[in-house]
Formats: C-alpha cells, structure tokens, sequence
C-alpha cells in the first residue's frame, strides 16, 4: 500500500517585506506609476509518503471478522479527504477489540461504511417483492428464449444491468436485475455509491457487477438496524480486503449516537452462499479482464 499526501506546510515562512523604491524610479521620477510587482511564491507544501506492505486478511471458515457500529457519517463523504485520517483516530482508539473495522451509521441507524471498507447485507426479501423477483425472472426467461429463437442464440446483452445500476444508485431503489432461482428471497444491501453518504470503493463497484452478472438482486441503500432479524449474510469489501465476511455486527454503548446496544450473530455460516458466490465471481472478472479494459 502507498499513500502519497501533499499538505500546506505547518509553519509556513513569513511574507517578504515589499519592496523599497529605488531612487530615481516610479512616478516621482517618470511621471508613471511603478512596473506592478511579480505574484508572491506559493507557500511550501509538505509531501508525506507513506508505505507498508499489506496482506490480505485469511478468507473462509473460521476466518469471519466482526464488525461495530459506532461512528457518525464522515464530513466529506463522497471525497477521500486527509482529514479523514485525523477524524477516523478516535474511532480505531475506541474500536473494540473483537471487532476489525468500525461501522458509520446515520442518525437513522441506516448503516453507511466502514472506515477503510464498505458493508453489504444479504438480507430475506419482503415476500411481495420475492414473488415480484420470481415474476421478473420468469418473464426474462420467457424473452430471452424468444429472442435466442429469433436470432439464433447468442449471450444476452450487458447495457440493460448497467442502466438499472446507475439507475438504481441515483434513485436509492432495487436495481432491476432478475433474480437468480439460486439466491431467490435474497437482497443484497448497501449503500448507493452515488449518494454522497459513503465514499465509493472500486470493490463495491466491482461486487455490483458481480451482483448483476450472478441475478442477485440489489437495493443501493443503506442496510437498516431495525431490520437485523432480516440479515443471512454480512461482509466488507475494499481492495485489500476484497470480502472480509462477517460473523457479527453490533453496536457497543460506547457510539456516538447514543444508540441502545445490540448485537447480530449472522446465522449463516460465514461466508454464506451468496457472499462466496460474489467473491467467486470477482475473482473470475480480474482473471478475465484484458488489461486494456481495467479501469
């Protein structure tokens, strides 16, 4: 890992005194005002390099982390800021030490990120909008047959799951992916990269696709605290990390909020099945991307 941060420097030096006329010059001497007097130098910038060799954390059974929530939403969200380092130290001070990142949440107990990560649920659908993802998958089946018959086969075209992505970030609702009969009654929660309340992550962005290419259904918006009877499934993601799954989320007495205390023990067996099969599914992209197309 390299972090690279350039910062105003601490203590900058003094402004120089302006300058003395010099005899014989200005507008005593010529009649005309004195040449305008170059801009002042940028004061100096202090670059801090930072690196450190970073595995990543153990994947599979026995290996799920948990999770806090503690924290309010970051002040520049949508940024990756400096003065997120200094704001976040308080957090990882007061961090539990069962717990391998610290959630934020919003006064709503809507849970935004983590720290360095983002948080997905795998929660149970509502049974309306479980029988309405059957309904969808069963009408996509039906065109996409008809269609193959038409056209003599041929994979289905990717533009449509991409629009209902970024349609689904801008209006906060579920993406109009056709559910999997695989992961029927499932939802896959987190909060949209596009609403500025958490900062984007490249491996969020990423498990989306994967999302997408898999038919697990998608909400982009915060998962709720009041529906934890609701969670199967947890993790975090970042580029580190990849997925980190989670065993258990709670909330201390110590957050910010003043939140009663609670806990979730995911009852799935960490990673559940659909947090393996996004991870599957991440790692057949990077195999398979041609450099040329990686972002």
């Amino acid at each position: 890992m390299l972090v690279v941060a350039v910062c105003p420097h601490p203590h900058p030096p003094p402004p120089a005194p302006p300058a003395e006329p010099q005899p014989g010059s200005g507008s005593t001497a010529t009649g005309q005002p004195p040449p305008p007097q170059p801009p002042p130098p940028p004061p100096p910038a202090r670059v801090a390099v930072y690196c450190k060799a970073v595995q990543p954390p153990p994947y599979g059974p026995g290996h799920a982390a948990q999770a806090a929530v503690m924290g309010r939403p970051r002040s520049l969200a949508a940024a990756k800021a400096c003065s997120w380092v200094a704001e976040r130290r308080r957090y990882e001070a007061a961090k539990p030490p069962e717990a391998a990142e610290v959630l934020l949440s919003d006064c709503d107990g809507g849970l935004l990120e983590g720290l360095i990560t983002n948080f997905f649920v795998v929660a149970a659908a509502p049974a309306a909008a479980a029988a309405s993802a059957a309904a969808a998958t069963a009408a996509a089946g039906n065109t996409d047959g008809a269609a193959a018959a038409g056209a003599g086969g041929g994979a289905p075209a990717a533009a449509g799951t991409a629009a209902a992505i970024a349609a689904a970030a801008a209006a906060g609702e579920a993406a109009a992916t056709p559910a999997s009969p695989a992961f029927g009654g499932l939802v896959l929660q987190v909060c949209a990269p596009e609403s500025g309340a958490a900062l984007p992550g490249v491996a969020q962005y990423q498990l989306l696709q994967a999302a997408a290419a898999l038919g697990v259904r998608t909400e982009l918006r915060p998962p709720r605290a009041g529906q934890r009877d609701t969670w199967r499934e947890a993790f975090l993601s970042n580029c580190i990390r990849r997925v980190q799954p989670l065993s258990r989320v709670f909330c201390p007495p110590a957050n910010d909020w003043g939140f009663e205390p609670w806990e979730c023990a995911l009852p799935a067996p960490a990673p559940g099945p659909v947090t393996a099969a996004l991870r599957e599914q991440l790692l057949r992209m990077e195999e398979h991307t041609p450099w040329h197309d990686l972002d």
